[in-house]
């Protein structure tokens, strides 16, 4: 019995943490497996009484299910009780049944990322840790032009002295794409992240190969690489890769970087270094997997 209310109150608290969700990826992150049969009779029993409820939408001529918190103050203040999570801590975004699966695409690259890589910072939109982002990072007018990231990343600097510092920290802009995006709307965001923000780093999913080879010619060929902010590490700024459908391996993820490819842990031990105009310099010389991060882990 215990063991049934501990799931339950893990399905509010990944809901209550990262938003809405559809079946499948609630069974996903959870910590123990569970039947499709049951996770359906909780999510009913839940909704039943009044904590969640369900958005549906069409996708490919068949409904969807997806499931997230009830929103009024009754409600949240129950989850709050069970879950032990602080309401301002809740990720509380109003969004528009649209952007379900994208949200869901979002937060399985927030799980994945936060749970094998626990050195890094990871910051979602919309989240009440999002207000913890280095206020330098965007400007008033970029963030009400509505380019904020989908999720931020802060690497800590190799050689910081200060664990507990955001100002040790070299900050990434994540985007999750799940749809192709025309080459205009890709060529403005990658200027305003090169241009207009002060993020170390593009961290860019895409929804298959073909998104993938548009967006490094769009970066190469137009003005976005050409930003003196980023000079001496405008090859490395971006990385990009393919969006999966299921929680992934980050230690053993490859992203698309420059002329070729190279493992996600060098890629994020490029961005931690000091020295921020030997990015390119360093990256010639192909630094092993991780090789930074591997002095890093022993002191987080």
């Amino acid at each position: 019995m215990y063991k049934r209310v501990s799931k339950k109150i893990e399905i509010l608290s990944l809901l209550a943490r990262y938003g809405v969700m559809d079946r499948s990826s609630i069974a996903e992150l959870m910590t123990q497996k569970v039947t499709k049969r049951w996770l359906r009779q909780v999510l009913g029993n839940l909704a039943s009484s009044g904590l969640i409820k369900k958005g549906s939408l069409q996708i490919g001529g068949s409904p969807c299910h997806y499931w997230l918190l009830a929103t009024d103050d009754k409600a949240i203040e129950q989850v709050s009780e069970l879950t032990g999570i602080p309401i301002n801590q809740f990720r509380n975004k109003s969004t528009h049944w649209s952007q379900y699966p994208h949200e869901t695409n979002c937060t399985k690259v927030q799980a994945s990322i936060e749970r094998k890589l626990p050195y890094v910072w990871v910051l979602r939109e919309a989240s009440g840790e999002f207000r913890l982002l280095p206020e330098h990072l965007m400007t008033e007018k970029v963030r009400e032009a509505g380019y904020l990231p989908d999720l931020c990343l802060g690497v800590p600097i190799v050689d910081s002295n200060s664990e507990l510092d955001k100002d040790a920290y070299r900050w990434i802009a994540v985007e999750v794409d799940r749809s192709h995006r025309s080459s205009n709307r890709l060529a403005a965001r990658l200027n305003t992240y090169t241009r207009h923000t002060s993020f170390s780093g593009l961290l860019y999913f895409v929804p298959d190969e073909a998104s993938l080879k548009k967006i490094e010619s769009i970066y190469t060929t137009r003005e976005a690489k050409k930003a003196l902010r980023i000079k001496g590490g405008s090859s490395s700024f971006l990385a990009s890769a393919v969006l999966s459908n299921s929680l992934f391996d980050v230690q053993k993820m490859n992203v698309k970087c420059g002329a070729g490819e190279m493992p996600l842990l060098t890629w994020l031990a490029l961005i931690s270094l000091r020295e921020t105009h030997k990015r390119d310099e360093v990256m010639e010389e192909c630094l092993p997997p991780g090789a930074l991060f591997n002095a890093q882990e022993g002191n987080t």
